[in-house]
């Protein structure tokens, strides 16, 4: 998984020995602050987080989503800034390794600096899959080809069956700041997803009305490689279509926001 997912026998052993710490972090709780210097690099062992970024105006973006696996605080050197805001979407737990220790493992092992490389190229590939979605296609298209995406990543594969379900720890407001729209207009589509019988989102549970078109909507033709570096995979016999399902290790605790979908004007 993640990060030991290639990993032979004596690099994971050298790996747990760099650890510094294992520890849970609330809903809300940024790893490490856009514009400050990070010492850690953080291993996502449960939950999801969101990089943000705050520009100028005061308008966020969220260009990728860690699930678990995932490997945050890469940065160019030692003594730069982070680009953006690590916030946990939900309860997480996550392994702290020392910047200075992980580095200097990697300079002396080929197969962690190789590893490190690949699940950097992974996050590069979806943050410009991101940056095409938003520029290249229409809000409808964006939002299922982001909730898709998501899809894939925490199940392993494709939709195949009406029905089948994940919850994601997502808001109206995140998946608006994932694609470059408004709450508010994220609302009026997800709705119309819902009126088309396409998917259906509230309450962070995502649920797949027709897998088919779904697929169509959302145009998700990237390299499935590059969103496979830290997701899931289902275990055999899995239902995702089963009550409680979440496509986590735990159910989360709580979600932070609200994604209540709100009715129509005059409805």
């Amino acid at each position: 998984m993640g990060f030991c997912a290639s990993l032979g026998t004596h690099e994971i052993t050298e790996f747990a020995a760099l650890r510094k710490a294992h520890r849970h972090f609330p809903g809300g709780h940024e790893l490490y602050v856009q514009g400050e210097k990070c010492p850690s690099y953080f291993i996502v062992l449960d939950g999801w987080v969101g990089l943000r970024v705050v520009l100028e105006n005061g308008s966020g973006h969220m260009p990728d989503v860690a699930l678990r696996g995932g490997l945050l605080g890469a940065c160019p050197g030692p003594d730069s800034v982070m680009s953006h805001t690590a916030c946990c979407l939900g309860p997480v737990s996550a392994c702290i390794v020392s910047r200075e220790a992980l580095d200097g493992a990697a300079a002396a092992d080929p197969r962690i600096a190789r590893r490190l490389t690949e699940l950097m190229a992974c996050r590069e590939g979806r943050i410009t899959s991101h940056f095409a979605s938003a520029t290249g296609r229409s809000a409808r298209e964006r939002i299922a080809c982001l909730l898709f995406e998501l899809f894939y990543r925490v199940t392993g594969r494709t939709p195949l069956h009406p029905g089948e379900a994940i919850e994601i720890p997502l808001t109206l407001s995140h998946i608006a700041e994932a694609t470059g729209l408004t709450a508010v207009h994220v609302n009026r589509m997800v709705r119309q997803l819902r009126e088309q019988q396409v998917l259906h989102f509230i309450r962070h549970r995502l649920q797949v009305l027709d897998p088919a078109a779904f697929a169509r909507v959302a145009q998700f033709d990237t390299d499935p490689a590059y969103f496979l570096d830290e997701g899931l995979r289902p275990e055999a016999g899995m239902d995702l279509a089963r009550p409680g399902f979440t496509g986590m290790a735990q159910p989360p605790r709580h979600w932070l926001g609200q994604d209540e979908v709100m009715p129509a004007a005059g409805r």
